[in-house]
């Protein structure tokens, strides 16, 4: 006798016959699925698209003759200033260290008129009011001894006198030459 393993070795294997025909139509409608969300969008979507397109090209070309080209020149040559005094700034350093050197470096006695400053040469010039030159001479080595300086030259100095007796002053103009480093 045989016993039931020998049975189904000899018997062989079995398939059965429905699916290869499930599978088959499970892919054919993978595919049909495709083909019609292809067909969606070439034949619907894509004219859509192409009609936004072509409004938003009209919108645009209605906006541009709408500024004539006078203005559009003047637009132009504004932002290239703009941009050109940017390149200009970033280029020269930060030259507003300037004032928080003098307010670091000044006594409170003295005033300043006017100042100058040559970035390339390194020179500050100041003109300014001292009280007396006692206060002068101790703004001057104030300056003098600040890391950033590397000399301090007193161009004038005069006594003023206001009218009626008020009080004396000095004015003065100053010099300061700074280190390379200041500017960068």
């Amino acid at each position: 006798m045989l016993s039931s393993v020998e049975e189904q070795l000899k018997s062989g294997e079995y398939l059965s016959t429905g699916w290869p025909w499930r599978i088959f139509s499970l892919f054919l409608i993978i595919f049909i699925i495709a083909i019609l969300v292809y067909a969606g969008i070439n034949f619907g979507y894509r004219p859509y698209l192409n009609k936004q397109i072509k409004t938003l090209d009209a919108e645009l070309l209605d906006l541009n003759q709408s500024i004539n080209k006078d203005k559009q020149n003047q637009l132009i040559s504004f932002y290239s200033q703009i941009v050109n005094v940017g390149d200009v700034l970033n280029s020269r350093g930060n030259t507003f260290q300037i004032f928080d050197f003098l307010e670091k470096n000044t006594y409170p006695e003295i005033k300043y008129a006017n100042l100058s400053v040559n970035a390339a040469e390194r020179e500050i010039k100041i003109d300014g009011m001292a009280p007396n030159y006692e206060i002068l001479t101790k703004e001057m080595a104030l300056l003098d001894q600040s890391p950033q300086t590397e000399r301090v030259i007193l161009e004038n100095s005069r006594l003023v006198e206001e009218s009626k007796g008020a009080a004396k002053e000095i004015r003065f103009n100053l010099k300061l030459i700074l280190t390379s480093e200041f500017f960068k």
